[in-house]
C-alpha cells in the first residue's frame, strides 16, 4: 500500500507513541488498499491485534494494533485470543532477527487447541499467520 518512509513513518510513530489514535481509520484504509488485503480479510477467521504488555499499554493508553484490527474487520477482530506472556524490549530498537524472536510471547488465550487461520494486524503491515497449539 505504501513504502515505510516519510510521511508514513512519522504518521505511524504519531499513532503509536503520541496519543493520536485518530489515525486508526486512515491507516486501516491504507492497509485495505494493498493488493489482496480484502481477500485475506475475507479468508481470515479472525483479525487479531498484537497484544501489548501491561506496562506498554499503560505508557501508550491504548493498543494501536487493536484499533487497526477493529477498523479492518469489526466482526472478526478479537483482542482476547492472543496473550502476551512477558514484556519485551521495544521492537524498534532491535534488529530484525531479535524482533522475530520476540514473537515467541504469543500464545492462544482462549484455551482452544488445534489449528486455525487468522490475520494479524500489526501497524501498516498485514501478515497471514498460521497458528498451531496443543
Amino acid at each position: 500500500a505504501s513504502s515505510y518512509e516519510w510521511p508514513w513513518v512519522d504518521l505511524i510513530a504519531a499513532f503509536k507513541f503520541q496519543e493520536q489514535a485518530g489515525w486508526a481509520g486512515p491507516l486501516a484504509t491504507l492497509m485495505l488498499s494493498a493488493h489482496g488485503a480484502e481477500d485475506a480479510l475475507e479468508e481470515a477467521d479472525w483479525v487479531l491485534p498484537i497484544p501489548l504488555s501491561a506496562q506498554r499499554l499503560a505508557e501508550r493508553g491504548y493498543n494501536q494494533s487493536w484499533l487497526l484490527a477493529n477498523q479492518l474487520s469489526p466482526s472478526k477482530a478479537d483482542a482476547h485470543l492472543l496473550l502476551r506472556s512477558r514484556d519485551t524490549p521495544s521492537q524498534r530498537t532491535l534488529p530484525r532477527a531479535k524482533r522475530l524472536a520476540n514473537l515467541a510471547w504469543a500464545s492462544p488465550g482462549n484455551g482452544k487447541t488445534g489449528s486455525w487461520y487468522f490475520l494479524c494486524a500489526k501497524m501498516a503491515l498485514m501478515t497471514r499467520c498460521t497458528s498451531k497449539s496443543g
